[in-house]
């Protein structure tokens, strides 16, 4: 962990780190969750899309 890999438990944070890490040539997947409307904590679940937070960080990164 740290070298090779992170461990980011917020995923919204997680998705804007990939794009800070990407270079020009890298392709940023986002897998695993994109069909799902939740996330499922201990305390219940919560609504989310990784969609709309991907549109959102690249809005941010790159003004699109």
């Amino acid at each position: 962990e740290g070298e090779r890999f992170e461990r980011i438990a917020d995923r919204r944070e997680e998705i804007a780190r990939a794009f800070d890490v990407a270079t020009a040539e890298d392709l940023v997947l986002i897998a695993g969750k994109g069909h799902e409307s939740t996330i499922e904590y201990a305390d219940g679940a919560r609504p989310w899309d990784d969609r709309a937070a991907t549109r959102e960080v690249i809005a941010d990164r790159f003004g699109a």
